[in-house]
């Protein structure tokens, strides 16, 4: 049904990257590209705007459905309420999805946090001791 694939979390001058070794990166294996800008210019060879991750990819229709982690938690949410037996297991199903979006978050978080100082963030954003 679904597969995923996952980029490097190096973003590099050639944008996110299937093939640079490193754990838990993996390749492309539906449309054997090396980038994500490629399957993004595959979709739409005018697209002009950001790469971003996460990408929710139709492998039938060959095009990218969304890339917004919001709406794709929405979509899997409820696309997926009919292989679910009971309205607890809708609410799990949901919840496993958030957690698996604030794990690539706190990812990158962690990757990104040499780059910044608790003085850099917005006061709203401030760890208080």
């Amino acid at each position: 049904m679904i597969s995923y694939s996952v980029t490097n979390s190096y973003l590099g001058d050639k944008g996110w990257s299937f093939n640079l070794p490193e754990e838990g990166a993996t390749s492309d294996d539906v449309n054997g590209k090396q980038f994500l800008r490629e399957v993004y210019l595959m979709c739409d060879p005018n697209y002009s705007s950001n790469i971003t991750v996460p990408v929710l990819f139709d492998k039938v229709a060959k095009k990218i459905v969304n890339n917004e982690s919001s709406e794709i938690i929405r979509m899997l949410n409820s696309e997926f309420n009919e292989f679910c037996e009971t309205d607890e297991q809708k609410k799990v199903f949901y919840s496993l999805i958030l957690i698996l979006i604030l794990l690539f978050a706190l990812t990158v978080l962690t990757f990104f946090s040499p780059f910044f100082t608790v003085g850099s963030l917005p006061k709203r954003f401030e760890i208080k001791n």
